[in-house]
């Protein structure tokens, strides 16, 4: 079977390009989902904007700590699951 015409110039995916997409995707996803938590306690919940605001500035806070290592998903979801929150999607 012929293959069609190969560009020579093409260059293969590397790993670190796999890692990076794969980090694009989960900051892409979670952004989203925080999104939607803020419109929710604004448009549903009518929360106050400055809460709302207060409480997007933690959740920077948060993901800056998770991304630099100084807090783990261990430790939030130990402190969820011992103020019996827990996230269960579909």
């Amino acid at each position: 079977m012929l293959k069609g015409k190969v560009n020579p110039k093409r260059q293969g995916f590397t790993g670190e390009d796999m890692n990076r997409s794969l980090r694009n995707g989960i900051d892409l996803g979670v952004n989203r989902a925080l999104r939607m938590v803020l419109y929710l306690l604004l448009d549903k919940h009518e929360a106050p904007r400055e809460d709302v605001k207060q409480l997007s500035e933690e959740l920077a806070w948060l993901a800056k700590h998770i991304n630099d290592g100084k807090l783990s998903w261990n430790d939030v979801d130990k402190v969820l699951h011992e103020n019996g929150v827990g996230v269960r999607l579909r």
